[in-house]
């Protein structure tokens, strides 16, 4: 399928499943959105060559915890949602939210997994300064985008890494295209959002909600992508 049919029929999905999505995505986002101002606040006015002022207390350990935890259900609630109206089942948020439970370790190990992998991979970077580097742990985390799909089919978090491998190698162009998209959403929900001039912490949350929600577009997209092409023989 041609990267243009994806669009297109990603684009049909969010649309015509805009109002369950919304339901299902976006009180979690909120709730994400305003953890993350928290710490924000929290950490504003940080001088970095001062480490020593910076106080994280067990409240930031429990509220990076509560982030990563949202964005895992949050994560397998969207794709248990895309599955389900793929195939024409009809399903309630709260159903959503409390079969995606379950897939919350597994994703959260697999998101810790992934991110060293990354981490390893920019190291020549880093240490060299080198910048075109920078490339090698984008194309890598553009290979191992997949694996949250993997994981709520049933794959444990190691071998959805393996497989997300595999099974990206023919996509990996089109799957980085689908995700620069990301890119001028993040941009535009930026300048909008900074037009708007001092906004109350409520406004903030629901319009940084609203943002996160919009780049749902692209899994989405990425998701057709994961539904066309064949799997790895052993997944």
């Amino acid at each position: 399928m041609s990267l243009a049919n994806v669009l297109k029929e990603a684009w049909t999905f969010f649309r015509t499943e805009f109002w369950g999505l919304l339901g299902v995505a976006y009180p979690l986002l909120v709730a994400q959105s305003a953890v993350q101002l928290w710490l924000g606040n929290e950490m504003a006015g940080f001088d970095a060559s001062n480490p020593e002022q910076l106080q994280i207390t067990t409240e930031h350990y429990l509220g990076v915890m509560g982030l990563l935890l949202i964005a895992m259900l949050m994560y397998a609630s969207v794709t248990l949602f895309i599955m389900a109206r793929s195939n024409e089942r009809k399903v309630q948020p709260l159903q959503v939210w409390f079969a995606a439970l379950p897939y919350v370790p597994a994703l959260l190990a697999a998101t810790v997994f992934s991110g060293v992998f990354v981490l390893l991979s920019a190291l020549p970077m880093m240490l060299t300064q080198f910048l075109p580097l920078i490339f090698v742990p984008i194309w890598i985390g553009v290979r191992l985008f997949y694996v949250n799909f993997m994981i709520i089919d049933g794959a444990t978090p190691l071998k959805a890494i393996n497989y997300s491998f595999k099974f990206s190698a023919p996509v990996q162009w089109p799957t980085l295209a689908v995700m620069s998209l990301l890119f001028p959403i993040a941009v535009f929900s930026a300048d909008i959002i900074q037009s708007l001039g001092e906004l109350p912490a409520v406004a903030m949350i629901l319009l940084n909600a609203l943002s996160g929600f919009i780049a749902l577009f692209v899994t989405i997209a990425l998701y057709r992508i994961y539904m066309v092409t064949p799997k790895p023989k052993e997944a």
